[in-house]
């Protein structure tokens, strides 16, 4: 029987963990997720220490007098679920101004996560492929190679959602999704007399777990060394079962994705109305709330729209990446100031569509290549590969400081009221 002096702590305990993991799994970085369960702690008189590791949090838990030392149950999933995000950063607040009790927590916590998915599965599913041909677009696809990876983004997100449902491994769900859905923008792209290789790069780019990937880069610069790694691990191995699914439909269908070539230089207005759907599509995906759909798309559109006038200034692509991805940001933290909601929902939608997965595909597809050869590997085919990999590690890193410095700015603006 459970003592009644050491039953408010033990109550604490259960309701910081489940709030740690739900937040976690919405896409919230290690660190946010610390701050929040200590706040929230000496909000109920307690201290509390949260260690996120690989599978699992641990919790220990002071009240003045006694302590609690509790382990979580499995993280699961951690992608991006902004509705979710918006509702249990409302509740921290709430908590901290009002000082609600564990045993109301827990209840918020059982509606939030009983909450059904704010978006149809057909509206997501027509989401994917507006965003994948406009990606296609972006990249300087053809109008009709555009077209065509909208149907195959459709596709895409079909087999994989139907393999993900099957309990896949998201690698090879990832893989096969790329695979067929690139195989079928070929079939429609027969005898229209133009490339297909950017409809399978769009293919890819819509899986890529850019989520996983910036989140991981933050939390490996902030110190939470072991849960980054998981997450750059998991989503690494998604990239290289993405770029196997590319290179068996590009080896069945006779293409081959080259290295990575700047793409023709799109008139400014029509890129940040491109650049202003894909901001759309991943705000879908990643279930936004509907009042954070238009800052979403303002922040999309802003953030590729302005890489691309640099790029026509004669910057580089990393430097115009970072200056891009930190406005992007920036501009994000004031809106989420004065919605008062939580920055990343609307920086991660608008920054993901700039993570360069097209140069992680062609490197491993080109690494592939490298080992059929042997020996014989002509040297500017080795270099072409080496920069498509170092390129996609750069500028992954550029948009993951980017957003850590527009945190630390931010930091410094008191909210407002």
């Amino acid at each position: 029987m459970t003592d009644p002096c050491t039953r408010p702590i033990d109550d604490a305990a259960r309701v910081l963990l489940r709030l740690s993991r739900l937040l976690l799994a919405a896409g919230a970085g290690s660190c946010h997720v610390q701050d929040r369960v200590g706040s929230l702690a000496a909000t109920w008189g307690m201290s509390a220490t949260l260690f996120v590791s690989a599978e699992r949090l641990l919790l220990m838990l002071d009240d003045g007098g006694r302590y609690r030392t509790r382990i979580g149950h499995h993280i699961g999933d951690r992608g991006m679920d902004a509705d979710r995000l918006f509702a249990l950063d409302a509740l921290c607040r709430e908590v901290e101004a009002l000082r609600r009790g564990p045993d109301d927590v827990a209840a918020a916590l059982d509606a939030i996560e009983l909450r059904k998915r704010r978006y149809s599965t057909t509206w997501v599913t027509l989401c994917v492929g507006i965003t994948a041909a406009a990606l296609a677009r972006l990249f300087g696809a053809e109008w009709c190679v555009a077209a065509a990876t909208l149907a195959a983004g459709v596709l895409n997100r079909m087999v994989l959602r139907r393999l993900l449902s099957a309990r896949f491994a998201p690698v090879l769900a990832a893989g096969a999704a790329a695979s067929v859905s690139s195989l079928f923008a070929v079939l429609l792209l027969r005898g229209a007399g133009a490339d297909p290789a950017l409809a399978l790069v769009a293919m890819g780019m819509v899986l890529v777990p850019g989520v996983a990937l910036l989140n991981g880069f933050r939390d490996l610069v902030q110190g939470a060394a072991a849960f980054a790694i998981a997450r750059l691990a998991s989503a690494a191995t998604v990239v290289v079962g993405i770029a196997a699914g590319l290179a068996i439909a590009g080896s069945l269908a006779g293409i081959t994705l080259g290295p990575y070539a700047p793409p023709a230089h799109l008139p400014p207005a029509e890129d940040i109305a491109l650049s202003a759907a894909a901001a759309l599509g991943f705000a879908a995906m990643f279930n936004a709330p509907l009042r954070a759909i238009a800052p979403i798309v303002l922040c999309g559109a802003l953030a590729h729209g302005l890489r691309s006038m640099l790029m026509d200034t004669g910057l580089d692509l990393g430097m115009s990446t970072f200056i891009a991805a930190l406005a992007g940001a920036q501009v994000a933290i004031w809106i989420a100031r004065s919605m008062h909601a939580p920055w990343i929902a609307f920086a991660f939608p608008a920054v993901v569509a700039l993570v360069p997965g097209s140069y992680a595909f062609r490197g491993l597809i080109g690494s592939l290549a490298i080992m059929n050869s042997g020996g014989h590997t002509p040297a500017d085919q080795l270099g072409a590969t080496q920069a498509d990999l170092l390129t996609f590690m750069l500028l992954t890193c550029a948009i993951g400081i980017a957003l850590l410095v527009a945190a630390s700015w931010g930091r410094r603006v008191p909210p407002r009221p």
